[in-house]
Order: structure tokens, then sequence, then C-alpha cells
């Protein structure tokens, strides 16, 4: 009887369902090689656009910040008070990636554009872009992302 208990527990945990997946917001990218998905954090408002990823001194290897604007237009970035290199992958209204900065160096005032327009900008660890070829041309879907900010 002491053996049918943890028994029943490890065959039922067997056929547990998966875990439900976390509500934070995602960005997902149709590469090549299937599907990179990135749960982010939303920065919609001025003043979350401009702190950013400031002072942070690590980012998990799958999260993200995602910048959404009010309008598709060339956005520029800097890295200062940033302390860890970062990707800065710029996204089209269409949903499309227009652009990529690689490994951007942290501290530095340096501006930071693709030079064409943009709606969104997700900000990953530095080189995570070019591991998982999050590259010109990607397709992007957002989950629990704002479409549509006025400010």
């Amino acid at each position: 009887m002491k053996m049918a208990l943890p028994c029943l527990l490890v065959a039922l945990g067997c056929n547990a369902a998966p875990p439900i997946a976390g509500t934070a917001p995602q960005v997902s990218f149709r590469v090549p090689q299937g599907v990179v998905t990135v749960a982010v954090e939303v920065a919609d408002t001025p003043s979350e656009r401009t702190q950013g990823l400031m002072n942070r001194e690590s980012l998990g290897e799958y999260n993200g910040m995602v910048f959404v604007f009010p309008r598709e237009e060339e956005h520029v970035f800097w890295m200062r008070d940033t302390l860890i290199p970062l990707d800065m992958i710029f996204i089209d209204a269409r949903l499309i990636v227009v652009g990529v900065v690689h490994e951007a160096e942290p501290l530095t005032d340096d501006p930071r554009t693709v030079g064409v327009p943009s709606r969104f900008v997700v900000e990953v660890n530095g080189g995570f872009a070019a591991e998982h070829g999050i590259a010109t041309g990607v397709e992007v879907s957002m989950n629990g992302v704002p479409m549509n900010v006025t400010q």
C-alpha cells in the first residue's frame, strides 16, 4: 500500500497536461528553422520607451522588451545607462523585420537605427538575433502586445 500512492502519482504525472503558457506578452519570429518566441515587457508610453532596459544587469535568454510606437517612422535608440549588450530588431506595421542592430555596445550614446521606418522595436540579448536567424524579411507575430498606441 505504501508503494501504491507514489506509483499512482508517477503514472498520473506521466499523463499530465503540459503547463499552460504564461500570460506574458510574446513576440514570435518565423525563421527558416521554425518559430522563435520571446517573452517581452511592453514599453508603449513615452516614459517606458525612454527607460527601456536601462540599468538592467541581465536579461533572460528568451526575454526582451518590445517598444510600441504610435507611428511608423525611423526610430533611433541609444545605450545610455544600459549595462548589457543588446540586439535591436526593427519591425514594420506589416510585422516584417526591416533591420537589426547587432550587439549594441553598452553605456554609449551613439545613435542606433536601421535607417528605415518601423513601428516596433524588440530588444533582446546581444547575439540572440544572429544565433536564431532573425534577419531582415522575417515574419513576426505578437500576442498580448498592444498594436495601437496614441502617444
